[in-house]
């Protein structure tokens, strides 16, 4: 009955859409699911190229906001591989986060962690900003959620009051509406590794990984991503860092908890995991906490 209800949603969504044999065939993939208090695991590889005429792995943490979880924000000044930052922070579901130096490993666009400042957004990012993409802010208080539309204005999330911040690029569904994405840059068309983030408009906060870079996994380029967020319906969506970066982690099952196929080993395995800067989380909320978790987007 659940897998009905959820194609059924799916379903719905996709009558607007894109393509309709791309459509059915995301509809009509062979989804599975896994429930834990509230949090929901679904996953589905499109084989024999029938999802954007490729073949595609997805990978979605949905987190409805009445459940015992709540999402946080990680980040270490020496790159560590996500699956330990969310060992190290007890948490029960994560994915990668936003860009990062590679060389220097620091964050490239402003991270703030409980009320301190861990990175900046670098001239080089302001000036994409500027030129060509809309950035997206995830900002968390309490457990609220929100996703905010970037400021191009200098320092803007500095004067932002929330102790969370992680700004992202580019912010694909913003209000229930697609954004424009430009169309003569290579990050956007060409495919690749990626993982996002996704608010529906009933507050359910979905974290989605789409592997890439093999046979078995092509990859997407951010139309075909901001196509997938608007078929899982969400209302408001944020890619984040992508390609080797991409990792899906549960605290449960064996691959070190890595249930996505990073690429960074070149191979369609467990093993290629990147260490990374900072990461989402997905942790239990304390005993003492029973207020419900109300998400939105601004």
């Amino acid at each position: 009955m659940k897998r009905q209800v959820f194609l059924a949603l799916l379903l719905c969504i996709a009558l607007n859409v894109f393509s309709q044999n791309d459509s059915a065939a995301f509809v009509h993939g062979a989804w599975l699911s896994e429930r834990i208090d509230g949090l929901v695991l679904r996953r589905c590889q499109f084989k024999h190229e029938s999802l954007f005429a490729s073949n595609q792995q997805i990978l979605v943490w949905e987190l409805a906001p009445t459940a015992d979880f709540a999402l946080r924000l990680a980040y270490r000044p020496e790159r560590t591989k996500t699956s330990d930052m969310a060992r190290e922070q007890h948490a029960v579901a994560a994915v990668n986060g936003s860009f990062f130096d590679m060389g220097h490993h620091n964050p490239v666009l402003f991270l703030r962690i409980d009320g301190v400042d861990l990175g900046q957004t670098s001239q080089g990012e302001a000036k994409l900003a500027l030129d060509d993409y809309q950035f997206g802010t995830l900002a968390m208080v309490h457990d609220s959620i929100f996703i905010l539309k970037t400021d191009t204005v200098p320092q803007w999330e500095e004067s932002l009051p929330y102790p969370n911040l992680m700004t992202a690029r580019p912010l694909l569904l913003f209000d229930g509406k697609t954004l424009p994405l430009r169309e003569d840059l290579n990050f956007v068309n060409d495919r690749h590794n990626r993982t996002a983030v996704g608010i529906r408009a009933d507050g359910t906060v979905l974290l989605v990984v789409v592997d890439g870079r093999a046979p078995e996994a092509s990859g997407m380029s951010l139309q075909e991503l901001q196509q997938v967020m608007w078929w899982l319906g969400c209302h408001t969506a944020l890619n984040l860092d992508g390609g080797g970066s991409t990792t899906f982690y549960a605290d449960w099952g064996g691959n070190h908890g890595v249930l996505n196929c990073p690429s960074d080993n070149g191979r369609f395995d467990h093993e290629g995991e990147r260490t990374v800067s900072n990461a989402v989380l997905i942790v239990r909320k304390p005993k003492t906490e029973s207020n419900p978790m109300f998400l939105l987007a601004w």
